[in-house]
């Protein structure tokens, strides 16, 4: 509120005392600053979306896979479970935790890009991942509820 009252000050010509000018015009210029570095990651994020080679489809034992994927989250991961299966036309991979859970709303836009709950998020990791599953003819869906925990599933086929 202050930058506010201070920019109308200085608008209708009345700077006031000098200190106070400056300390929120230096407030007001990192703000600016920090929102800039943000939209310069976004913009490197996005960028790096949209470079994404084509896969090259081969046959591999997804069990291994995840297996050799997990050994790079394992710390994130210490207090997820996570389970494999072979469906009839295809795989399936599950990542549950019993966290705090996410309400619909937030199910229904974790996959949109910018869309994110963290301060410093960009709201791109789980859009990159419906893309690369989509380019590996899967889906990626979750189910969660508020106080339950939640559940990530991707389906390979």
């Amino acid at each position: 509120m202050r930058l506010a009252e201070s920019a109308a000050r200085v608008a209708a010509g009345d700077w006031g005392a000098t200190e106070q000018f400056d300390e929120v015009f230096r407030e007001g210029a990192a703000t600016l600053l920090a929102e800039l570095a943000n939209l310069k990651q976004i913009i490197r994020r996005f960028s790096d979306f949209a470079r994404m080679p084509a896969p090259e489809m081969r046959p591999v034992s997804f069990n291994e896979l995840v297996s050799d994927a997990l050994k790079l989250f394992e710390p994130q991961l210490a207090q997820a479970r996570v389970r494999t299966s072979v469906l009839e036309s295809g795989v399936r991979l599950e990542v549950s935790d019993t966290g705090q859970g996410l309400t619909p709303g937030e199910c229904s836009r974790l996959f949109t890009p910018y869309y994110t709950t963290k301060t410093h998020g960009t709201g791109l990791g789980l859009a990159i991942v419906q893309s690369v599953v989509s380019d590996h003819h899967g889906r990626v869906s979750v189910e969660s509820a508020p106080g339950k925990g939640t559940t990530f599933r991707i389906e390979l086929g």
